[in-house]
């Protein structure tokens, strides 16, 4: 008798994240195409395999003490979520998954929603006061684009060496003009959560 042998296709993907909403609107999407979420490590890599189900990935940005991980993850896992990643203790990602069965946020109510969007904003906010710390100095240092360039002479070249000069510099312009941007991207995800906030709670009253 022939038995037929069934490959599941396995996929990795490597991605860093600083939003825990964006990350899991990342997965979700990937599962959609027909994959599960297998594993995920701190250095950015993730595990999918194929399926004919279909997946829901929640992910959980909180702090956790070690002797309150196993309570923590029996209640998930009671409600059907099994634990793909997360370390035990310290802040970090819990990461969850589950069959889509029509009951598939991680938090029921407003309070719970309310926490985990809290705890988001105060991830975001420290990074922001780190970014300041370490980049205060150079935020303005740059005054106008042209700045950002720093080839000794290249604005008093000849237009067709000139052209060349930008061309070859305009990456490392970009790659010092991103810590900026990377800093006024924080603010507006902050705004935007901090937006969500306010929503819950005018529910709430």
């Amino acid at each position: 008798m022939n038995q037929e042998v069934i490959k599941l296709t396995k996929m990795t993907k490597f991605r860093m994240f600083l939003n825990p909403i964006k990350e899991e609107k990342w997965i979700n999407n990937i599962l959609d195409e027909g994959y599960k979420l297998v594993s995920f490590s701190t250095f950015g890599f993730y595990k999918f395999i194929e399926t004919d189900e279909n997946y829901v990935v929640r992910v959980d940005y909180r702090s956790l003490k070690k002797r309150d991980f196993c309570d923590y993850v029996t209640l998930h896992e009671e409600c059907g979520w099994d634990h793909i990643s997360g370390r035990p203790h310290g802040v970090n990602n819990q990461y969850w998954e589950k069959i889509k069965d029509g009951n598939d946020e991680l938090f029921s109510d407003n309070e719970s929603k309310l926490a985990y969007y809290q705890r988001i904003v105060n991830l975001i906010t420290s990074v922001c006061i780190i970014y300041l710390a370490t980049y205060l100095s150079n935020i303005f240092q740059y005054q106008n684009a042209f700045q950002l360039f720093l080839t000794p002479g290249l604005w008093d070249m000849p237009k067709d060496l000139m052209w060349k000069a930008i061309l070859f510099e305009l990456p490392f312009a970009l790659m010092r003009l991103s810590f900026h941007l990377i800093f006024i991207s924080l603010i507006a995800i902050v705004i935007v959560i901090q937006f969500k906030i306010n929503k819950l709670k005018q529910n709430n009253i």
